[in-house]
């Protein structure tokens, strides 16, 4: 189920890339109804973005600060169930016009054929050390 597992997270990342616009239909297909998306921000503020809105709304909100692209490094299985998407993000401030890059990951949580909870971390490391593992 794990190899299964991590397809299934690389075709959820590939779908939502693009940030002018992600393929909506993948994603319904692979995220649960009621994924839970906490990003960097989020963490930091005690915050949470569940299903497609939730989504949808912390993407707008982030596209008014900041103009990015993400891609994909390597994806690999932590366990039976979480799945680690190693990221960067190229990036430039709205209206700062300031660049930067930036590595970042992703620990993905997959239940019952579905992706059920995303949340990202500054690095690899970071987020398999909030598991309990080492990077």
């Amino acid at each position: 189920m794990s190899q299964e597992n991590v397809e299934l997270v690389r075709r959820a990342i590939e779908a939502t890339l693009p940030t002018s616009e992600p393929d909506v239909a993948a994603m319904n297909e692979l995220f649960h109804p009621e994924h839970e998306f906490i990003s960097l921000v989020d963490a930091l503020e005690g915050d949470r973005h569940i299903g497609g809105r939730g989504y949808r709304a912390w993407l707008d909100g982030a596209r008014q600060v900041v103009a990015w692209e993400s891609t994909l490094e390597a994806v690999k299985e932590v366990d039976g169930e979480r799945v680690l998407a190693v990221m960067r993000m190229r990036a430039e401030g709205v209206s700062s016009g300031v660049p930067w890059e930036q590595p970042y990951a992703c620990l993905l949580t997959v239940r019952d054929g579905k992706i059920v909870q995303t949340v990202v971390y500054p690095s690899a490391e970071e987020a398999l050390k909030a598991v309990g593992l080492e990077g």
